[in-house]
């Protein structure tokens, strides 16, 4: 039987819907998250900002997604996952809207922030619903398809953003970002089911420390942290700075914004590929072979011809290969934690992949500013990669260990 935190398996057809409604709010999610690195450019001139304001501009919505992910995921566990998660899609879409009506670089900045808790409070409900609602079997699938919503919409956002030809049709990117959130609230509430927690988690009886760390949980806790921090580490540091490195070694800016699309649509088909490579078993040899592959692509992306082709080959099996690492972290981390806590563990570990998500630019430009080369830079990124699937192998070893012992029990 599910737990009264959980929602139950889904019959066929309805588990379909469900996960292609959640994988709908990661899609507009990626439209939400890649508007302010799109706009900025115009931005920057039309309101004067400094070079500290535009850091802030672009950084407060995954400070926002900090929080949010954290207190959504609490949330979910103690009201239940529906209406945490209608809620944060209505806040995203209406504060991407008020993004769009602002007119001073304060206000910008604090829409962001503010759209950024709705993205956070969303994440930890599609991941844990849609695993919920599906079987054992189909859970990573359902993971991929979810997470490749992420650059499907990045996809779309530039698409937007390059139909926004003069620079007063900046807020087009904001107004579709907040507009189609609204149009499939009223779908959620409609389709997704019901969840309501346990009487004994709406309590006090179980905290957020026990949650995560409670009953054996605090190595895997930990190293799940590890392996997400890095691993947002790298997604984020290549999503900010990957047209300007590819500039910097030797292409023009047209064709690093072509290795940037690459890297997008890529990595959609790597997390929707991973999903399904996970489901056919020996999951944790999978989940070295995919941090493998990510480290020689890694490796290649800095070592390739400065010629377009090779850099969008690179940059396409480095998108395909780091968002399959992505897939990899964000389903485990449902399987590490009963379905009465699992909205607090998957919030969490969102979260502090989020904190490595913010730290990746910052770590570019350091890097950057002390000379280093932009092939200097990729390369850095390989050690990093390690850290993050060495978190990743004991973590799946682990839940391996646990499936195996309550199969036995």
């Amino acid at each position: 039987m599910p737990t009264a935190s959980s929602t139950a398996v889904q019959p066929g057809a309805r588990a379909i819907l469900i996960v292609a409604l959640c994988c709908l709010v990661t899609m507009l999610e990626g439209i939400g998250l890649q508007a302010p690195g799109l706009t900025v450019p115009v931005l920057g001139p039309l309101f004067h900002m400094t070079a500290n304001a535009k850091d802030w501009f672009l950084s407060a919505s995954t400070f926002g997604l900090i929080i949010g992910a954290a207190a959504g995921g609490r949330l979910s566990d103690l009201i239940g996952r529906k209406g945490v998660l209608v809620v944060s899609v209505v806040l995203f879409a209406i504060f991407s809207l008020a993004t769009a009506a602002s007119g001073s670089i304060p206000m910008l900045t604090a829409m962001r922030f503010l759209t950024g808790l709705g993205f956070g409070g969303a994440l930890p409900n599609v991941i844990a619903l849609a695993v919920e609602s599906v079987p054992d079997d189909k859970r990573r699938t359902a993971v991929g398809f979810l997470y490749a919503g992420l650059p499907t919409g990045g996809g779309l956002a530039s698409l937007i953003a390059a139909l926004a030809s003069a620079p007063s049709q900046w807020p087009l990117v904001y107004l579709v970002g907040g507009a189609a959130p609204l149009l499939i609230a009223p779908l959620l509430l409609w389709i997704l089911p019901r969840s309501k927690p346990e009487p004994k988690v709406a309590g006090v009886s179980v905290g957020v420390a026990s949650a995560l760390f409670g009953e054996g949980r605090a190595g895997r806790t930990l190293l799940l942290w590890m392996a997400f921090f890095a691993g947002l580490l790298i997604m984020y540091l290549l999503l900010g700075w990957l047209p300007s490195l590819m500039v910097a070694r030797g292409l023009t800016r047209p064709q690093a914004s072509t290795v940037q699309v690459a890297f997008n649509w890529f990595g959609a088909l790597g997390s929707v590929a991973t999903g399904l490579m996970l489901d056919r078993g020996r999951r944790t040899l999978s989940t070295a072979l995919v941090f493998a592959a990510t480290a020689a692509a890694l490796a290649y992306l800095a070592g390739a011809p400065a010629q377009l082709s090779f850099a969008i080959l690179a940059g396409g099996l480095v998108g395909a290969t780091i968002s399959g690492a992505q897939t990899v972290l964000y389903s485990l981390a449902p399987n590490c934690y009963p379905a009465r806590i699992r909205g607090t563990g998957v919030g969490f570990a969102v979260a502090i992949g989020r904190l490595g998500s913010a730290a990746g630019p910052h770590l570019a430009g350091l890097l950057v500013g002390a000379g280093r080369s932009a092939e200097q830079v990729l390369m850095t990124l390989v050690p990093i990669i390690a850290v993050s699937a060495c978190g990743a192998i004991l973590v799946s070893i682990l839940v391996a260990r646990q499936a195996q012992t309550a199969t036995a029990a």
